[in-house]
């Protein structure tokens, strides 16, 4: 953060916390309760290929494609999440329910530091996990340190299939509680929910939506096998529409069950392939709908010489063996989430796709413009529940 100017910022990363200030001090994310998540990262530095922070690396902060332990699980345990959150969610949701605004300001006010403690470690003896917890091992000097201001950095890969995913178990351990067993209404932890009968109510809950705003620079770089649970159209589509299916009464938000997948309703036609260049670069045309290799942009792959693009799948077809077809909490409630995707990637196709099998809005946007950032974000913020659910 010492490498940029708060007041005219030169950096993407630096304008983008220039709108997220700006969007949690509007008037429409007050009506809102938000939570800020980040790429994953913990505590420290990665250890022999940086020693020190610097403006170039991650700061303070060991960037990850994914959380530390999990693995391929297609579901995360309570207190696994809990204990894991710190790495993905930067400014979670208040104990009360309500948006923790100063927290998210901490997180994007260009300040952040580190501080030496008295304590001594030891590059190679289990790092700032096991010597410094909860801080870090900062090698080169031998001490723990205490992170004393905390700070977004970019750096790393783009994992938004895995965020997406750690989102959702975010929603559905500790956001939306419907059915969740309680004695009294603060067992439920937030203001939206009553104890009735043993269980967290939500009267309102059929018009409250649930809603993730993606906000990236690129594309998915780490999981975009369409046959992989962890890609980001598979993870939208699980949120908004479902996956595998016997029965329409397995798909959310009007989709159809056919042939055993969840199609969305007839205005909505997800493409079964794309037309891309290699690993689906949106450069080179990704995300354009398309059934036949002819139907792909070319492509300069050697010499000088341009080569056919390929027909990739879309990920709309997956089905997933484990049963995680959709969103469920701990109570048996299906969650529904809508994915909306503000898009700084340029490409050709950019994340559109994944809008759109979120059953969201994707806007593209231009870093040189923050005024456009910030009306992007809040187009989003201002959209309405369907307060004709909520009944009379």
């Amino acid at each position: 953060p010492h490498c940029d100017d708060p007041a005219a910022p030169e950096t993407r990363l630096g304008r983008t916390k220039v709108a997220l200030q700006a969007l949690v001090a509007s008037e429409a994310a007050q009506a809102q309760r938000i939570a800020l998540q980040r790429f994953p990262q913990t505590e420290g530095l990665l250890p022999v290929l940086i020693t020190d922070p610097s403006c170039r690396a991650g700061g303070w902060y060991s960037v990850h494609h994914e959380l530390m332990g999990p693995g391929d699980d297609h579901s995360l345990e309570f207190d696994f999440l809990q204990r894991r959150l710190p790495e993905i969610m930067a400014a979670p949701i208040g104990d009360d329910g309500e948006t923790d605004t100063m927290e998210i300001l901490r997180w994007t006010n260009f300040v952040g530091d580190a501080e030496p403690t008295e304590r001594e470690c030891a590059q190679g003896q289990g790092g700032h996990v096991a010597q410094c917890a909860p801080g870090f091992c900062y090698w080169p000097e031998g001490l723990c340190y205490e992170r004393t201001e905390p700070e977004l950095r970019a750096g790393g890969m783009t994992p938004l299939g895995r965020s997406l995913f750690y989102a959702g178990e975010y929603f559905r351990h500790f956001v939306v509680k419907e059915g969740a067993p309680c004695a009294a209404d603060v067992d439920c932890g937030s203001a939206d929910y009553r104890c009735v009968e043993g269980a967290c109510r939500d009267p309102l809950v059929a018009c409250r939506p649930n809603v993730v705003v993606v906000f990236t620079d690129g594309v998915e770089t780490q999981e975009d096998d369409p046959a992989s649970f962890f890609n980001p159209r598979v993870q939208a589509k699980r949120f908004h529409y479902g996956l595998g299916c016997e029965g329409p009464a397995d798909c959310l938000s009007g989709a159809r069950c056919v042939a055993g997948l969840c199609q969305p309703p007839n205005q909505v036609r997800l493409p079964e392939k794309l037309c891309a260049g290699p690993a689906v670069d949106p450069a080179l045309g990704g995300e354009i709908r398309c059934e036949a290799d002819a139907e792909c942009p070319e492509y300069a792959c050697a010499f000088g010489q341009t080569c056919p693009g390929v027909c990739a799948g879309s990920g709309f077809a997956y089905d997933d063996v484990e049963g995680f077809d959709t969103l469920t909490n701990e109570a048996g409630a299906r969650i529904t989430l809508t994915v909306h995707v503000v898009d700084a990637s340029g490409g050709a196709g950019g994340n559109s796709l994944l809008a759109e099998a979120g059953g969201g809005t994707h806007a593209s946007v231009d870093f040189a413009d923050p005024e456009v950032l910030v009306e992007r974000f809040l187009t989003v913020l201002r959209m309405k529940a369907d307060v004709a659910a909520c009944g009379p």
